[in-house]
């Protein structure tokens, strides 16, 4: 599976700016435990998700750029 990094890469950035964006919103923190993980959870399949379809477009168009030439 060659794309198998750059997937991981992807869902690494994505967990990242997601813990970014739970630090920066600390002001109006919940107390409760499962909603905090829920919302880095579901902010990082929302970013993972967008990466993902932005990385298979780009490998699509490059490989659609290639195969032309």
């Amino acid at each position: 599976m060659k794309h198998w990094k750059n997937i991981k890469i992807i869902v690494y950035v994505a967990f990242a700016l997601s813990m970014l964006g739970f630090m920066i919103d600390i002001g109006e923190l919940d107390p409760n435990l499962f909603h905090n993980i829920l919302d880095i959870s579901m902010m990082t399949l929302i970013i993972f998700c967008l990466g993902l379809f932005i990385y298979f477009i780009v490998f699509f168009l490059k490989k659609m750029r290639i195969d032309k030439i």
